[in-house]
């Protein structure tokens, strides 16, 4: 029975594997943040159409009849 033979990985291996990681997270984040980006769009953007027509109609010139 020979020894099982164990192979460290090298300081090159070791750190692409690190910044293979450092890709996958930032990806991952970036995935996420798209994700959130889009659900919140129509709530603020309707919350932000509400705003401006209150703001359009407490500052339109008053209609005088003719």
């Amino acid at each position: 029975m020979t020894p099982e033979y164990r192979r460290y990985p090298t300081p090159h291996e070791v750190l692409a594997v690190e910044q293979a990681a450092r890709r996958a997270r930032a990806e991952e984040f970036r995935r996420l943040l798209t994700v959130a980006a889009r659900k919140l769009k129509a709530p603020v953007a309707h919350a932000a159409d509400a705003l401006a027509r209150r703001f359009r109609r407490a500052h339109a010139p008053v209609r005088r009849g003719v």
